[in-house]
């Protein structure tokens, strides 16, 4: 995680997990993947659309071949106010699906999908920082599923 910060203001640890539903996937097969992180207390991030001020938390894929993103969901933003402006954003824990299709040809035997992830976190003051998940696929003639991951997706999309 890097995060550049201001003299006096400390950096957030802010780290993501990635969760795949699937820790292998077949050709022309769909799988989803978690991404998950608990902010600090008394820190919050943006929204795609952050509102008045702030900045948008940005996704950036790296994906082995014959992976393509499908759709990305965002969890509903709280909206708050400060000092007459109004943004949106996040506190506490998390969670965004990414949705992902395969391609027809077994391109890969194992592979690794790799995320960064900008963001701009505030409380009193904000500090901009990145950081990196990661998690290993695998190609296979069968769908091997991970189920504790496919529970908490599950419960994401509620």
């Amino acid at each position: 995680m890097l995060c550049a910060s201001l003299i006096g203001v400390e950096c957030p640890i802010i780290e993501f997990q990635l969760l795949p539903n699937n820790r292998q996937v077949t050709t022309n097969s769909r799988f989803s993947v978690l991404i998950e992180t608990t902010i600090p207390k008394g820190w919050h991030l943006y929204w795609k659309n952050p509102g008045e001020s702030g900045l948008p938390t940005e996704f950036t894929w790296k994906l082995p071949p014959g992976i393509v993103l499908e759709s990305f969901q965002w969890p509903a933003p709280s909206q708050f106010e400060f000092e007459g402006s109004t943004f949106f954003g996040y506190e506490g824990r998390v969670s965004w699906i990414a949705n992902f299709r395969t391609s027809s040809v077994k391109e890969f035997l194992k592979g690794e999908i790799e995320l960064s992830i900008s963001w701009l976190a505030c409380n009193s003051a904000c500090v901009p920082g990145e950081s990196q998940a990661a998690s290993e696929i695998a190609f296979g003639d069968v769908e091997i599923q991970e189920k504790k991951n496919s529970k908490k997706i599950v419960r994401a999309l509620k």
